[in-house]
Protein backbone atom coordinates (compact mmCIF):
# COMPACT_ATOMS: atom_id res chain seq x y z
CA UNK A 1 0.00 0.00 0.00
CA UNK A 2 3.00 2.48 0.41
CA UNK A 3 4.49 1.85 -2.41
CA UNK A 4 0.96 2.97 -4.30
CA UNK A 5 0.75 6.20 -1.96
CA UNK A 6 4.56 7.04 -3.29
CA UNK A 7 3.43 6.65 -6.47
CA UNK A 8 -0.15 8.58 -6.32
CA UNK A 9 1.82 11.70 -4.49
CA UNK A 10 4.87 11.34 -7.07
CA UNK A 11 2.62 11.36 -9.83
CA UNK A 12 0.50 14.15 -8.26
CA UNK A 13 3.67 15.93 -7.77
CA UNK A 14 4.83 16.12 -11.47
CA UNK A 15 1.30 17.44 -12.57
CA UNK A 16 0.96 20.14 -10.40
CA UNK A 17 5.03 20.83 -11.15
CA UNK A 18 3.86 20.92 -15.02
CA UNK A 19 1.40 23.72 -14.15
CA UNK A 20 3.11 26.24 -12.39
CA UNK A 21 5.64 26.11 -15.15
CA UNK A 22 3.18 27.68 -17.68
CA UNK A 23 2.54 31.52 -17.89
CA UNK A 24 -0.53 32.89 -16.73
CA UNK A 25 -2.04 36.35 -16.80
CA UNK A 26 -1.71 38.07 -13.21
CA UNK A 27 -3.48 40.75 -13.94
CA UNK A 28 -4.38 42.69 -17.30
CA UNK A 29 -5.63 46.57 -18.19
CA UNK A 30 -8.09 47.17 -19.05
CA UNK A 31 -9.54 44.41 -16.41
CA UNK A 32 -11.75 41.54 -17.97
CA UNK A 33 -15.28 42.43 -17.90
CA UNK A 34 -14.16 46.17 -17.16
CA UNK A 35 -16.99 49.12 -18.50
CA UNK A 36 -15.19 51.94 -19.59
CA UNK A 37 -16.18 55.31 -19.91
CA UNK A 38 -13.45 56.39 -22.35
CA UNK A 39 -11.31 53.78 -24.82
CA UNK A 40 -7.81 52.33 -23.57
CA UNK A 41 -4.55 53.78 -25.07
CA UNK A 42 -3.14 50.24 -24.73
CA UNK A 43 -4.06 46.52 -23.81
CA UNK A 44 -1.42 45.62 -20.37
CA UNK A 45 -0.94 42.23 -19.76
CA UNK A 46 0.95 41.19 -16.62
CA UNK A 47 1.66 37.26 -15.90
CA UNK A 48 2.77 35.28 -13.26
CA UNK A 49 5.94 34.43 -15.21
CA UNK A 50 8.99 35.64 -17.82
CA UNK A 51 7.76 35.73 -21.49
CA UNK A 52 9.24 35.53 -24.92
CA UNK A 53 7.53 38.63 -26.31
CA UNK A 54 8.43 37.30 -29.83
CA UNK A 55 6.46 34.43 -29.55
CA UNK A 56 3.28 36.53 -27.69
CA UNK A 57 0.30 37.98 -29.75
CA UNK A 58 -2.62 40.03 -28.66
CA UNK A 59 -5.35 40.41 -31.16
CA UNK A 60 -8.76 42.51 -30.35
CA UNK A 61 -11.88 41.57 -31.89
CA UNK A 62 -15.27 44.06 -32.00
CA UNK A 63 -18.84 42.80 -31.19
CA UNK A 64 -19.28 42.13 -34.94
CA UNK A 65 -16.37 39.55 -34.66
CA UNK A 66 -14.03 41.56 -37.17
CA UNK A 67 -10.67 42.10 -36.55
CA UNK A 68 -9.84 45.52 -35.19
CA UNK A 69 -6.21 45.00 -34.39
CA UNK A 70 -4.69 42.13 -36.48
CA UNK A 71 -3.01 39.59 -34.43
CA UNK A 72 0.23 40.56 -33.98
CA UNK A 73 3.73 40.91 -31.86
CA UNK A 74 3.36 42.04 -28.98
CA UNK A 75 6.04 44.39 -27.85
CA UNK A 76 7.66 43.79 -24.38
CA UNK A 77 7.90 46.07 -21.52
CA UNK A 78 11.58 46.72 -20.60
CA UNK A 79 12.70 45.70 -17.42
CA UNK A 80 9.61 44.15 -16.89
CA UNK A 81 9.86 41.01 -18.59
CA UNK A 82 6.65 39.04 -17.21
CA UNK A 83 4.75 42.01 -19.53
CA UNK A 84 3.02 42.79 -22.68
CA UNK A 85 2.12 45.73 -24.24
CA UNK A 86 -0.57 46.42 -27.35
CA UNK A 87 -0.96 50.42 -28.12
CA UNK A 88 -4.72 50.28 -29.44
CA UNK A 89 -6.17 52.93 -31.60
CA UNK A 90 -8.86 55.15 -30.93
CA UNK A 91 -11.85 52.02 -30.36
CA UNK A 92 -15.44 53.23 -30.27
CA UNK A 93 -18.29 52.01 -28.61
CA UNK A 94 -19.09 48.49 -27.79
CA UNK A 95 -17.58 45.10 -26.35
CA UNK A 96 -14.07 44.42 -27.65
CA UNK A 97 -12.54 40.40 -26.80
CA UNK A 98 -8.97 40.07 -25.72
CA UNK A 99 -7.56 37.24 -27.34
CA UNK A 100 -3.92 36.02 -26.17
CA UNK A 101 -1.32 34.04 -26.59
CA UNK A 102 1.77 34.08 -24.62
CA UNK A 103 4.98 31.67 -24.59
CA UNK A 104 6.95 31.47 -21.49
CA UNK A 105 10.63 31.72 -21.25
CA UNK A 106 10.86 28.02 -20.31
CA UNK A 107 9.01 27.08 -23.49
CA UNK A 108 5.57 26.78 -22.29
CA UNK A 109 2.50 28.19 -24.61
CA UNK A 110 -0.80 29.44 -23.05
CA UNK A 111 -3.53 31.28 -24.41
CA UNK A 112 -6.91 32.90 -23.40
CA UNK A 113 -9.39 35.78 -23.74
CA UNK A 114 -11.55 38.08 -22.32
CA UNK A 115 -13.52 40.95 -23.11
CA UNK A 116 -14.35 44.42 -22.16
CA UNK A 117 -16.59 47.29 -22.88
CA UNK A 118 -16.23 50.90 -24.08
CA UNK A 119 -19.92 52.53 -23.14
Amino acid sequence: MTFFKTLFFLILQLGFSSVQAHAFIEQQQPKAGEELNSPPKAIILTYNKNIEPAFSTIQIINEASQTVIETSKAKGVEGESNKLIMPLPKLIHGEYRVKWVALSRDGHRTMGDYTFTIQ
